[in-house]
């Protein structure tokens, strides 16, 4: 459990860190950084989509598949050369984030609240 721990911890911060990464990502695509708004739409409204994602799926099979999934998606940022393309790398990521954060809060509430073996 601390591995996922650790793994979400650094994802975390690479989803979170949008705002200083801002005027590099405008330059990668060709915009200035206030043409640039729309992402931060993006990335809140994939973290609401991923709150609701949780419910659906095993807990076993998100933390791996998700964590591997946010790897993935932010390894594709090199490629990408628009807003809109880097908007859905975005709300990608912080779907699976928010997902994988609320596996981790039900993973350690179910822990801290079963009985004693």
């Amino acid at each position: 459990m601390l591995k996922y721990y650790a793994a979400f911890l650094v994802f975390g911060c690479a989803v979170n860190t949008l705002g200083p990464m801002l005027p590099s990502l405008a330059q990668h695509v060709g915009l200035t950084p206030v043409q640039m708004a729309p992402l931060l739409t993006a990335k809140g409204l994939g973290g609401l989509a991923g709150s609701f994602l949780c419910p659906l799926l095993p807990l076993s099979a998100l933390m791996p598949g998700g964590l591997l999934a946010i790897a993935a998606s932010f390894a594709t940022i090199p490629a990408v050369h628009s807003l809109l393309q880097l908007a859905l790398v975005y709300s990608f990521a912080a779907a699976v984030y928010q997902a994988v954060c609320r596996s981790l809060s039900k993973a350690h509430w179910l822990r801290a609240h079963s009985p004693p073996r």
